[in-house]
Formats: structure tokens, sequence, C-alpha cells
């Protein structure tokens, strides 16, 4: 019974005027925040990639890259093998948008900043979807439109923005039960971005559509068969119209796969494994919110030149904000913990399904990926809607309607303070004067 009570559609108790309004203008307030911290480092005078969006200038990002495939007519794209159809999905776009600025880089910044901010507008949807009181829908979209992850890949030109609005699609599809055939388009613009977005929709699918057992598909597997042609087939459609139209094939550089193994960090030693697992947690609980003191580092792979990282970073890496901050945000993920697991709401399929999610990306980035923080838009959305879930399914807020709600707000007013310290040492990190950077690191003390 709990899971039927638990989703609900916005008109039962909010105007659907009053809805719309409400989740168009927080999608337009932060992307309008996210564009104007964009133009600040694009205009930002660095020693390093002056004027321009570099690869590896931040979190070892493809910003370069992401540029071309946005906004570029010609047939030199990079890193189709991991991106099928990214390129088609979204440089049309980009190339109407690129009529009027004529600077690929602003273009790229719009349309991240854009998708940024329709990733808060869904966010705060899904959240009234699981019968939030309004204002704490709000107020937890707003945390999420504040997270340091958020902020750095609306600003930052690269595939993870676009990647979260289909993770955050995966939730909405969950709360509503929709119909296969919205699974499947939802897991083929997954794929087209990134060959290992299929896992988490493949997997959402599963248990949303099949309720998680073998015998559910082949007794509907007449709906499993839709659900494979339709994805397959619009992943093939995608293909072939981008080979049509920008001369890409992707299945000539599948050979390309095999230089990922730069990529792959598989720990040598015991020590390391649990260095690694540190980092992870770190990263998949608190950095992807609540940003540490960054610091320039040495590219692993690349000699001689430096990036902005968390590389360094530990949960000791704050200021007094910042500490503040963490453990209001640590306390919020412990209450969602031990909601979890002293009602047995792990049992539950939406828990289930998103849990397992989350396994998957831990697995994955223990054994592959450089930055950790290049990936968590794969995750930070989840891990917002399994709190709210969490909180909602006890009626939390209906027992202490007041005074968790100013803790909120104070959380908020904290957290934009410490990740405000983010952007700043984005926009001066290359910067010409060193005093500048050197300045940043005492700004929120």
């Amino acid at each position: 019974m709990m899971e039927k009570i638990l989703v609900r559609q916005p008109s039962q108790s909010i105007p659907l005027t009053r809805f719309s309004r409400i989740a168009i203008g927080m999608s337009i307030g932060f992307a309008a925040l996210y564009l104007s911290i964009g133009l600040l480092i694009l205009s930002s005078d660095r020693y390093r990639a002056s004027g321009i969006h570099d690869n590896d200038l931040f979190f070892q990002a493809d910003s370069r890259y992401a540029v071309e495939n946005l906004t570029e007519t010609t047939s030199h794209y990079k890193r189709v093998h991991l991106h099928p159809t990214f390129v088609m999905m979204f440089n049309p776009l980009g190339q109407v948008i690129n009529a009027f600025t004529h600077q690929p880089q602003l273009t790229a910044s719009i349309l991240c900043a854009l998708f940024g901010g329709l990733n808060v507008g869904l966010l705060f949807y899904f959240f009234t979807l699981m019968k939030l009181p309004l204002r704490w829908s709000v107020v937890f979209a707003v945390m999420f439109g504040l997270s340091s992850m958020q902020l750095v890949f609306s600003v930052l030109p690269d595939t993870y923005i676009f990647s979260g609005t289909g993770v955050i699609l995966l939730l909405i599809a969950g709360a509503k039960k929709w119909k296969i055939q919205y699974w499947a388009l939802i897991t083929a613009y997954l794929l087209g971005i990134t060959i290992t977005n299929v896992v988490p929709a493949v997997l959402a699918t599963f248990f949303f559509v099949f309720s998680g057992r073998i015998q559910q598909v082949w007794e509907q597997r007449s709906k499993f068969i839709q659900y494979c042609t339709l994805t397959g087939g619009v992943t093939v459609a995608l293909s072939i119209v981008q080979k049509l139209i920008y001369d890409l094939w992707i299945f000539t550089f599948l050979h390309r796969v095999d230089e990922e193994h730069h990529f792959m960090f598989i720990p040598s030693s015991f020590s390391e494994g649990i260095h690694r697992v540190i980092d992870l947690a770190e990263h998949f609980f608190v950095f992807n919110v609540v940003a540490p003191f960054s610091s320039l580092v040495d590219h692993s792979l690349r000699e001689g030149i430096e990036l902005l990282s968390f590389r360094n970073s530990s949960l000791l890496s704050y200021s007094l904000v910042g500490s503040i901050t963490v453990l209001l945000w640590l306390t919020l993920i412990g209450m969602g913990l031990h909601i979890i697991i002293k009602y047995q709401l792990y049992q539950l399929t939406f828990i289930k399904v998103f849990s397992l999610i989350l396994l998957f990306h831990f697995t994955l980035h223990f054994l592959y990926g450089d930055d950790l923080m290049l990936y968590t838009a794969h995750w930070t959305a989840i891990l917002f809607g399994l709190g709210a879930y969490a909180l909602r399914s006890i009626r939390f807020f209906e027992r202490y309607p007041s005074t968790p709600f100013i803790w909120a707000i104070l959380f908020c007013v904290l957290l934009a303070a410490n990740n405000a310290d983010l952007m700043y040492d984005m926009v001066m990190a290359f910067h010409q004067d060193s005093l500048l950077k050197i300045a940043s690191t005492f700004y929120f003390l």
C-alpha cells in the first residue's frame, strides 16, 4: 500500500497554472544563474587557454570536445565511440543558437545552462509527484540547483548535464508508471549520450515495468519486445540520420574503445582499494553537493598540465561555513538511511532499483575514471529523490511542519555561500594574478 500512496498528479492539490509557473520560474532562474557564471568563466583572463573552453581545465572535463560536438558542422567529432548519437540529438539545436551568437563557446554555455535549469524544474516536478508539500518541493529543488554538481556541469560544457536530464526522467517515469514506449525513448536518449547509461535505464525498466522478475518479462514478452525494438529502432534511426547529415558513422569508431584503458584505475593493493572507496564515498555523498576547497593539481596523463580538482580534498577540506553545511547535509543523509533501514523501505521497488543504480555507478567508477567529480551528474538527483521518498514515506513533513523547514532554508543559504567559493575558484583558477587565487582560498573562512 505504501508505494501506492506516494504518487500523485500535481493538479490534485496545486493548480496546474501555479505549478507550471513555479517549475518554469525555477528553470529560468537557475538557467540565468548558470549562464551568468559561465559568462564570467568565458570572459576571465587566463594564463592557460585564455578566452576559450579547453579540455581538462576543470575536473578533467572534455569541454573543448563538447563545444565542437554541440556546434561544429564538420565530421571531426570526438569520442563518438562513447557518445554514439550525442551529436545528432544536440548539434542541430546548437547550430540554431550558434547562428545568432556566432560564438561556439557561448552557444555551448547557453545549452548547458538551459538543461541545468530544466533539470531543476523537472526535479521539482518529481518532488510534487512524491506528495511533498509545495514549499518542501521548492526547497529540495533549490538544494539540488545549488549543489556543486549542478553548478559545475550547468556551467562547464560536457555531456554530463544532459545525462542528468535522463536520470531525472527515470525518476519521473518510475513515479508516474509511464508506458513502455516512454521507457524505450528514455533508454535511447541516455544510451545516445553515454553508452554506460544503458545499464541504469534497463535496470529501472526491468523493475518498474516488469517488477524485477524474469518470469514477468516472459509473461509480458510482447511488451519486452516492444521495448527492445523501439529502443534499438530509435538508436539506429538516429545513427543513420547522423551518418547522412554529419557523415558520422559510429561503427567506424568502435576500435577506439580499447583506448579507454588509459582511464582504468584498478587499485593494485588493498590500501589503494580502501583509498578509492573513501574517495568514491566522498564524491558520492558529499562533494557532489557541498564543494570542498579545490586546488590546482597535475594532470595524471598529460605531463606539465594543471587542472582544478577535488583530488587532494577530504572531509577536512572545508571552511567553517562549509563544515556546518556538510554537517547538516550528512544529517539529512543519515536520517534518510535510518528511515530506509528502520522501516525496511529497501523492499520497495523505488528504493530497490535506484539503490542498485547507485551500486552500479559505485562499482563502475571504482574501476574506471580519473577525476570522480565528472560522473556525479549520474547519481546526485537520485540521492535527492531517495531522500525525499524516504522522508515522505513516514509522513515526516506532516509530523514536523516548521522546525526542519527552517533548518532546510538555513542549509540552502549556507550551501550557496560555500559553493560560491568554488565558482569563484573556477573563474580565477588560471588567472594571471596568482594572488587572486590565494585570496579565493580564504574568501569564505
